[in-house]
């Protein structure tokens, strides 16, 4: 589409919660003042949530938000109240296989008991989102077996940010501890096994003298973080030199955090 496409939230729910930015390939999106849910770029597939016209559209759907994320095709938005509208298409929405929507719905939380959330992340064609008991579910290409599913947490860890590619995701703990999850065949786990983990797996105790951390980026088969201290690590593929590092080798996949120096 042309310009920008909005959806608003019902004024009498409203609360300032600041912006929100969203940023996908195709679209992106904006939340100015906690109500609107406003976007631009490419909505074929529902992605603006505008109910799939270039027209202005107004929708109720979800009151007041406070986070807005973006996948490759899809928009989600955690409302004030602990719920997540997704508009878009794919598992990336919350509904299953095969699903789409123009417009936003909440995700399908049918499985749980009284399923409230804190934060939200998306990637790729992947959701993820910490609930306000810190436990951690998603719901996307890489979560296939339902509609949102629950992700085997460690004892007593407790979630700060989750970041999400096309082959994998990883968690950053308040502790700084990082763990990681799913396809591992380039080393993008950097657990230095090369095996894919169906269960997240805490990749900072792999090395005795590697740092915490507070950052992370994703990307495809690649793996970056900055430590507490201010290092840049990376680790899985850097077949098209992805890590940037001078002593690295192109085409090469490396399986253990390598720091940047």
């Amino acid at each position: 589409g042309t310009g920008f496409k909005s959806f608003t939230a019902n004024p009498t729910e409203n609360t300032f919660m600041g912006d929100s930015v969203a940023i996908s390939s195709e679209h992106l999106c904006y939340l100015g003042n906690g109500l609107a849910w406003t976007c631009s770029g490419d909505g074929d597939l529902g992605e603006l949530g505008n109910g799939g016209s270039d027209a202005y559209n107004d929708a109720t759907a979800g009151g007041a938000y406070k986070k807005l994320v973006a996948g490759e095709d899809h928009t989600c938005g955690l409302n004030l109240v602990g719920d997540i509208y997704c508009s878009g298409s794919g598992r990336a929405i919350g509904q299953g296989a095969g699903a789409s929507a123009t417009s936003p719905l909440v995700i399908d939380t049918s499985d749980f008991i009284n399923l409230k959330f804190i934060n939200v992340f998306a990637g790729d064609e992947n959701t993820c989102a910490i609930s306000d008991k810190n436990e951690l579910y998603c719901f996307g290409e890489l979560f296939t077996d339902a509609n949102v599913v629950y992700v085997d947490n460690p004892t007593n860890v407790y979630w700060r940010s989750v970041e999400i590619s096309s082959t994998h995701i990883c968690a950053i703990s308040v502790d700084g501890e990082t763990y990681c999850m799913g396809d591992n065949s380039k080393g993008q786990l950097g657990d230095g096994t090369g095996s894919d983990k169906t269960v997240l797996q805490n990749i900072t105790s792999t090395s005795s003298s590697l740092n915490k951390f507070k950052e992370l980026g994703l990307n495809g088969d690649t793996t970056c973080a900055v430590s507490v201290g201010g290092d840049l690590y990376c680790w899985g593929t850097n077949s098209s030199e992805e890590m940037g590092f001078d002593k690295l080798n192109e085409n090469q996949d490396y399986f253990i955090p390598q720091k940047y120096e």
